[in-house]
């Protein structure tokens, strides 16, 4: 008998990645928006999840700018609460016309990494980044690697409350965890060119002890040693879309239109 088993995190970047094809302007015009289109694509996000987007027991409750974090002035851009599978925190960012250099997207990823590792909950936990834009959403695609403990660390004391001398221990225990984070994602570099007008990165990582939870048969767990998932979706010139997992607590999706 056969069955369709889909890594939880995957199957969130999944239904992510349905939503961004299905804005209401292009996405090479909202790059181009003075001030940014963060929020707006929050909401967009939001309202999707919020009016039915839940296929297969995705979520039981769904969150925005909700206090997450050691301090108390940050907030998670979307939260998915499961009555089975841990929370994933979801952290966005948006190519916009004053990211001229990639750099500063790559920068703002780290950060909010950083930012992530600092959520004040019990693991275990997922933790989401979603990178939505044009051109150089593909060269930080192709570019960006780690990060290292150092620059977590570097990130997460920007973060933490005003006078924390140190970092916690049950945060420092964390940072090792995303060793090789972003260079995972990446997967298959090849759906990145330098013509298109839309691309997406989806970043995805369990913090915390447990096996990769899984849907299976409208949301049945399955958790055999044995389990392999291999998907690919993504069969004409102007849809890729693609994640491969092998009992591995963490999934990518590079997805470009």
């Amino acid at each position: 008998m056969s069955r369709t088993i889909i890594p939880y995190l995957a199957w969130i970047a999944h239904q992510i990645s349905e939503i961004c094809q299905k804005l209401p302007l292009p996405v090479n015009y909202l790059t181009k928006i003075p001030g940014g289109w963060e929020g707006w694509l929050q909401v967009q996000m939001y309202s999707s999840f919020d009016q039915g987007n839940n296929q297969n027991g995705l979520y039981s409750n769904i969150q925005r700018e909700e206090n997450l974090y050691y301090s108390n002035s940050l907030r998670a851009d979307l939260t998915l609460w499961h009555n089975q599978f841990p929370p994933t925190v979801i952290e966005i960012k948006v190519e916009t016309r004053s990211q001229i250099d990639p750099s500063k997207l790559k920068q703002a990823l780290i950060k909010d990494a950083g930012k992530l590792l600092t959520v004040n909950i019990k693991e275990p936990y997922n933790i989401m980044q979603v990178l939505v834009g044009c051109k150089n959403v593909i060269k930080v695609a192709k570019t960006l690697k780690g990060p290292t403990d150092e620059q977590m660390k570097t990130a997460i004391k920007q973060l933490l409350p005003n006078g924390t001398q140190t970092i916690p221990l049950l945060i420092s225990n964390r940072i090792p965890r995303l060793n090789n984070y972003f260079e995972k994602c990446l997967h298959p570099v090849s759906f990145f060119d330098d013509t298109g007008n839309f691309s997406l990165l989806i970043y995805a990582k369990k913090i915390g002890d447990g096996d990769v939870d899984c849907i299976v048969n409208n949301n049945d767990r399955q958790n055999d040693e044995d389990d392999t998932i291999e998907m690919i979706d993504g069969d004409d010139e102007k849809r890729s879309l693609s994640w491969r997992s092998s009992r591995a607590d963490s999934c990518s999706i590079g997805y470009h239109k």
